[in-house]
């Protein structure tokens, strides 16, 4: 009889989600806002906080609880930097019938302490790299690591149906900087790693050539998430002439009901 009745109870909260929508509260903040006592926004403001987005829809059905319980939310955060010289075009996240850490834990200064030991439920995912936003990554990361004395040097980038185009200068043991050209495509592994997979390099000499693929073999899988303890698993990747999109199985759809805050920079 138990088991019935948390089977009843969850098919009622994704009903809830799903359903055809009624007028609902929207909330339009911006900045450093005043949460004014209210959970959602609190959330929100700690969500801000650690994204650091130029615009974000948070949608939320059920929820927060006292407890930290939400029943369903939808975010939808744009240009986000989470406190780096980085961008992330778009990040899409739906998540339902998910505990966060009692709200009596949040600290508003610790984003992060919204996170309990261990996160549960169905959480969905998309994300969208745009190529500009990756030169400008590598443009960061040269002039950075040109302070340490890094091997690469003059990267560009160019994304290809399919593809990764990069070319740019490697210094060599000897002291000399080799002209190169990669294209490489993409894998995902295991739902939480990306590969570089059928990787060409063309380069001066075959000796410089085993060093750069050498190199390539220390980054590789450049991305990793498999050491963040988040219920997701990646099924979608593809790279077109501008961006690059990473998403779950099934993308994350906004809600059909629910109160909708509107945060912008």
């Amino acid at each position: 009889m138990k088991k019935f009745f948390l089977t009843l109870a969850c098919l009622t909260s994704l009903l809830l989600l799903f359903s055809p929508a009624l007028a609902a509260p929207t909330h339009e903040v911006q900045g450093e806002f005043d949460a004014k006592g209210s959970l959602q926004g609190t959330l929100v403001r700690m969500l801000a906080r650690l994204l650091t987005p130029e615009s974000m829809t948070v949608s939320f059905v059920g929820g927060p609880t006292e407890e930290g319980k939400i029943a369903g939310i939808y975010i939808e955060a744009l240009g986000v930097s989470a406190g780096t010289p980085y961008r992330l075009d778009r990040l899409a996240l739906s998540g339902a019938l998910f505990q966060l850490a009692p709200p009596s834990q949040w600290d508003p200064e610790t984003p992060k302490s919204l996170l309990p030991q261990k996160l549960e439920g169905f959480f969905n995912a998309d994300l969208r790299l745009k190529e500009k936003d990756v030169q400008q990554a590598i443009t960061h990361f040269l002039k950075e690591s040109k302070k340490k004395g890094d091997r690469w040097s003059g990267i560009s980038l160019d994304f290809r149906p399919g593809k990764l185009f990069a070319r740019g200068r490697y210094k060599v043991n000897s002291g000399m900087r080799a002209l190169f050209e990669i294209t490489t495509g993409l894998e995902l592994r295991g739902g939480k790693q990306i590969w570089l997979v059928d990787t060409n390099v063309k380069v001066n000499d075959d000796e410089q050539t085993d060093a750069i693929r050498s190199e390539l073999r220390k980054h590789n899988p450049p991305v990793d998430i498999s050491g963040f303890d988040v219920p997701l698993t990646l099924r979608v990747l593809k790279i077109t002439d501008d961006a690059l999109q990473v998403s779950t199985a099934t993308s994350p759809a906004p809600l059909a009901q629910g109160e909708t805050w509107l945060y912008r920079k």
